[in-house]
């Protein structure tokens, strides 16, 4: 299976047919990832990410996107102090940067739906070919 892949928005897959998805509100999936990339792809992805989901009525059809997180840098430490009344990153943290993956049919099928408080869903995504896509940009922009 081919999944395409990029740092920021990227292009949904629209598939006929209604929502799949039973559960609403927590859309919080366990991934297990497997495959591999002709570009860079991070291996320390966070095991548990989000299930983005739209719909639209006609004609009615669902996309769904993965987005992950993974580690990218830490906030320097020795910065410049916020000036009074704004908010700054703490010295030392942790920066996250997002993965999203437009799931098809076939990887939408594979997701299972648990009971767990952490997450509702599962999916199990071995050997595949992540592509990397370039970003979306808004028409106008």
């Amino acid at each position: 299976m081919i999944l395409p892949f990029s740092f920021g928005d990227v292009e949904q897959k629209w598939i006929d047919g209604p929502f799949p998805l039973k559960r609403s509100g927590n859309r919080r999936v366990k991934v297990q990832l497997t495959g591999k990339t002709s570009s860079y792809f991070p291996s320390a992805i966070n095991k548990i990410g989000d299930l983005l989901a739209s719909e639209r009525p006609t004609p009615l059809q669902h996309a769904i996107t993965l987005l992950l997180s993974f580690p990218y840098s830490t906030v320097p430490l020795g910065g410049p102090p916020a000036k009074e009344g704004e908010w700054a990153d703490v010295p030392g943290s942790v920066i996250y940067r997002q993965i999203r993956i437009p799931l098809p049919r076939e990887a939408i099928s594979q997701i299972r739906e648990v009971e767990n408080e952490a997450y509702s869903y599962e999916l199990t995504l071995e050997d595949v070919q992540l592509e990397l896509r370039p970003l979306v940009r808004s028409k106008g922009k």
